[in-house]
């Protein structure tokens, strides 16, 4: 478990790091006591409120696969895919109704029968310790992660699925299921859903599906001995951007999860005033909780759930702060300019800009539609575009067809039905 907090308080400091504030404080100066009283109050509680699923034994999750999220959209779409490589709907487990985390004090016999130490004091001493020099974001994903850990230890022993579905869009806890599992012997599918993603797994992976070369190499690490590495499936074509026309009829705003929304409205409105009778439409992030429609007057809003090509196929131009949305707009054809400000973090922090891949300003003015279109005509930008992706590391690296994992899935999820039939 231990390095599943490095690679969470890693995760921590890249978010920190990408931010236009203050990083996160790694200082480690003596703090004052009432100081640490504190802390160690917040860690309690923290962990008094965390979700809990109490553990309750169901032997027939042997031919089902256990994932963490249930409204997750990433967890759908790789349940959907996988689905579709199976050839049959992937039956699926998920966490059942949540309780206060002091619930977990019932199962304490529970718990010794894990091999875990039911010793809550201890437990916040340790978190305190663990987090006591770190931000309130980060030490709230590691109470989280240590946490649900401890208590899918206990969901597992109960539930034994065929396998586990992890994400490679880490959070807490999908890594405290991945590790969960591990301890359990379960096996565990990595399942990497976007291009950018190239954090090494702090646990290990028995069968992956890669998009690409970043996420074949953040894997590997990983893989257990024998274990199966599958493609998603053929690499996309890199086809041409479709040229700017004047004059623009409709310019889309995609936004990430950490959009700021004054820079929105200012964007919107500088927009309005630089582009007259262009409609302005925005995009929210599958995850967003904000709703915009006070603002309607200023912008029009897309569909939720829409997919990126129907939103793309309809937009001129997209602007866009910091989101790997900029690649899926690009393989759809639809120019990308980056814009700074428009989130929370700091301009161009996924270098798409500085690797000649997204058009960037970093402070918006009004779009020359010229210098957009020879920007994406260029003869070479295909080529910058597939290093970016890393589609030729893919190409050559040898790893299955994803018809592959199909097959492996069929077989472990076979060996569960054999299990539940011979109980």
């Amino acid at each position: 478990m231990l390095k599943a907090v490095r690679c969470q308080i890693e995760i921590c400091r890249r978010q920190a790091d990408a931010a236009r504030e203050h990083p996160l404080s790694g200082s480690n100066h003596a703090t004052p006591h009432h100081l640490r009283l504190v802390h160690l109050m917040n860690v309690a509680w923290r962990l008094a409120t965390e979700g809990y699923e109490r553990p309750r034994d169901d032997a027939s999750t042997r031919k089902s696969v256990f994932v963490v999220a249930r409204r997750s959209k990433k967890t759908a779409a790789a349940i959907a895919h996988l689905s579709a490589i199976l050839g049959a709907p992937l039956p699926c487990t998920v966490h059942g109704r949540k309780m206060p985390a002091l619930v977990a004090f019932l199962d304490a016999r529970e718990a010794r029968a894990s091999g875990l130490r039911f010793q809550p004091l201890r437990l916040i001493r340790a978190l305190r310790s663990i987090t006591r020099t770190l931000d309130e974001t980060a030490e709230q994903k590691v109470t989280r992660l240590l946490f649900a850990y401890w208590n899918l230890r206990l969901v597992l022993r109960c539930r034994r699925p065929a396998f586990v579905i992890c994400v490679s869009d880490l959070s807490p806890r999908r890594i405290a299921a991945a590790c969960a599992a591990n301890a359990a012997a379960i096996p565990v599918l990595f399942f990497q859903d976007d291009w950018h993603h190239d954090v090494v797994p702090p646990f290990e992976a028995t069968a992956a599906s890669v998009l690409n070369g970043t996420g074949l190499r953040s894997v590997r690490p990983s893989l257990r001995g024998g274990a199966i590495v599958a493609s998603r499936s053929a690499a996309p074509a890199v086809g041409e951007v479709r040229r700017c026309q004047r004059p623009l009829k409709r310019i889309g705003i995609a936004l990430n999860n950490v959009f700021n929304r004054h820079e929105l409205l200012d964007l919107a409105r500088k927009t309005a005033v630089l582009v007259p009778g262009a409609e302005i439409v925005v995009r929210q992030h599958p995850r967003a909780r904000t709703r915009l429609g006070a603002y309607r007057e200023t912008f029009a809003e897309a569909p939720a759930g829409q997919a990126i090509g129907d939103f793309a196929a309809a937009c001129d131009v997209v602007l866009v702060g910091n989101s790997a949305v900029q690649i899926g707009l690009l393989l759809a054809g639809t120019a990308v300019v980056h814009v700074g400000k428009l989130d929370k973090m700091r301009f161009d922090t996924y270098g798409y800009v500085s690797a000649g891949v997204v058009y960037g300003m970093e402070s918006f003015r009004a779009p020359d539609l010229d210098a957009i279109n020879e920007f994406y005509a260029a003869a070479d930008w295909p080529r910058r575009f597939r290093a970016t992706l890393a589609l030729e590391d893919i190409e050559a690296s040898g790893v299955l067809p994803a018809d592959a994992l199909g097959r492996w899935m069929a077989a472990i999820l076979n060996a569960g039905d054999a299990a539940t039939a011979s109980r």
